[in-house]
């Protein structure tokens, strides 16, 4: 018999499909991982926009005021109430005279809002753990009130 150099067709299916499952195993590996550590930037926008819309409202408000330990924040503007506070479900909801609600924002693990009745300052985080704040004033307000109960 003569010495057969090569592969066999039988031995290059099998490395084929060794290969294969190895790839497939990398690729479903490195898809895991990559969502991991993706930053939720759908969220980071969210809270952009509920910053920049609360800053427009707290600059026409007349009043500012906090209450339920810093959790609840409380604008006057135009006669009517608008209220700002986070919900059990990890939600900031804001009602205006408390008549029904808006979900402003979700996915929220804390919120504090202090004023010393003219001056706003908001400290969200998220459930990433995720520090967001803003400072602001009022550009209406003159007899602002802070009913602050800490």
């Amino acid at each position: 018999m003569k010495k057969q150099d090569g592969f066999t067709l039988l031995s290059t299916l099998l490395g084929l499909s060794i290969f294969s499952v190895v790839l497939l195993l990398v690729t479903c590996a490195a898809g895991i991982l990559a969502s991991r550590f993706q930053d939720d930037v759908g969220l980071r926008k969210e809270i952009t926009i509920f910053l920049s819309q609360t800053a427009l409202e707290l600059h026409q408000s007349n009043a500012i005021s906090c209450s339920d330990g810093n959790r609840t924040l409380i604008l006057l503007k135009d006669d009517q109430e608008i209220t700002y506070k986070l919900d059990s479900k990890g939600r900031l909801v804001r009602s205006v005279d408390d008549r029904g609600y808006e979900i402003v924002l979700q996915r929220i693990k804390s919120v504090r809002f202090d004023t010393d009745g003219r001056y706003l300052f908001i400290h969200l985080v998220d459930q990433q753990h995720r520090s967001y704040f803003l400072v602001d004033s009022t550009y209406l307000g003159k007899e602002a009130v802070n009913n602050s109960l800490d």
